[in-house]
């Protein structure tokens, strides 16, 4: 799978622990998002699903993560080329950011 013109792929390397749902937290593609430190922005889903085959420590998802558990690995966003920082933002099932990372600048 190759990026679309004007996109490249961002891979990062993460860790997404589960401190306090009791019944386990639900991980798909859908409860990851990037926003852009621009405003005006919307955010990028993640890919990780439809390109993990070209990871080399993908996060599988779908996947539960039970309370003090936790998934390390890979995920994979389509970010512009010309981007510079970003937040990753962790989404609820009802679509709610539940926890952000600190900005990361590509």
């Amino acid at each position: 799978m190759t990026p679309k013109p004007g996109k490249i792929f961002l891979v990062l390397n993460i860790t997404i622990q589960n401190n306090a749902v009791e019944k386990g937290f639900d991980l798909t593609d859908s409860s990851l998002s990037l926003s852009y430190a621009r405003a005006g922005t919307s955010p990028v889903p993640s890919l990780t699903t439809q390109v993990r085959g070209g990871l080399e420590n993908p996060i599988i998802m779908p996947t539960k993560i039970e309370q003090n558990d936790k998934r390390i690995g890979q995920v994979v966003f389509s970010v512009a080329d010309d981007s510079g920082r970003y937040t990753i933002n962790l989404l609820g099932s009802d679509g709610a950011v539940v926890a952000s990372s600190a900005p990361i600048a590509v």
